[in-house]
């Protein structure tokens, strides 16, 4: 059976699209959907406006991290799914707003490099 998961992608102010990872570089994800709409609120609340989760299947979301250049033994540790530091789903769901305060916001809040080179 495969389990699938939401990431949470951000449009930039460029318009091109990205993911949100923690401040250890991890791509976040919940298989809890009332989980995915706190971590989003939680990160729109932060000035984050165009934050959504997005359902992907386990090999969507290693494609995600291996476009970002890691190898694929790496892949695992450049992963965090909210729900693993839990106890339960509303504890998953506290974990998931105090997460968002440690997300990096320069990637969603700042211009690309291609558009700051304009």
């Amino acid at each position: 059976m495969i389990l699938a998961a939401y990431v949470f992608g951000f449009q930039r102010p460029d318009g091109r699209w990205g993911v949100v990872n923690d401040d250890k570089g991890r791509l976040i994800a919940t298989q809890l959907g009332a989980v995915a709409d706190t971590f989003a609120k939680s990160l729109k609340v932060r000035g984050v406006p165009s934050v959504m989760p997005v359902e992907q299947t386990p090999i969507q979301i290693a494609d995600l991290i291996l476009s970002g250049g890691i190898k694929p033994d790496d892949v695992p540790e450049h992963f965090f799914l909210i729900e693993s530091e839990s106890l339960d789903a509303e504890d998953a769901a506290v974990w998931a707003a105090d997460l968002a305060d440690l997300v990096p916001l320069t990637t969603a809040l700042s211009p690309t490099r291609e558009q700051a080179r304009a």
